[in-house]
C-alpha cells in the first residue's frame, strides 16, 4: 500500500520530498514551494496525503488524495465529496483543489 508523501525541512536548510517510513528523500529542493510542486503529483498518483511541514517540521497542512472502497468499488474521495455537496461531477471533470 502506498504511503503518504511528506515535505520536510532538513538541517542543511533544503526541503525534502520523503515517502513515509523512508530514510531517503525522493528529492531535495531549495524552497518549500519547489518541494510541494514535486510532491503533490506523486501524492495524487498514489492516492495518498501530501503532508506539508513547517520550518520546525511541525505539520502545517495536509492535502488528501485518498481513495476508499464502497460496495466493492474504489472511489476517489474528492469526487464523492463533490457529489455529496454539489451534485454529480461529470466524467473527465476534476475538482479544483486550490484554496481560493
Amino acid at each position: 500500500m502506498p504511503k503518504n508523501i511528506h515535505i520536510t525541512k532538513r538541517a542543511d536548510g533544503s526541503w525534502a520530498v520523503v515517502q513515509a517510513g523512508s530514510n531517503w528523500p525522493m528529492g531535495l529542493y531549495s524552497t518549500q514551494g519547489q518541494a510541494i510542486e514535486v510532491g503533490r503529483p506523486i501524492a495524487k498518483v498514489n492516492g495518498v496525503e501530501l503532508v506539508i511541514h513547517d520550518r520546525r517540521n511541525r505539520i502545517r497542512d495536509k492535502d488528501s488524495y485518498g481513495k476508499f472502497s464502497f460496495k466493492g468499488h474504489d472511489l476517489k474521495a474528492h469526487r464523492v465529496s463533490f457529489a455529496m455537496f454539489g451534485g454529480n461531477l461529470p466524467e473527465g471533470y476534476t475538482v479544483n483543489h486550490k484554496k481560493e
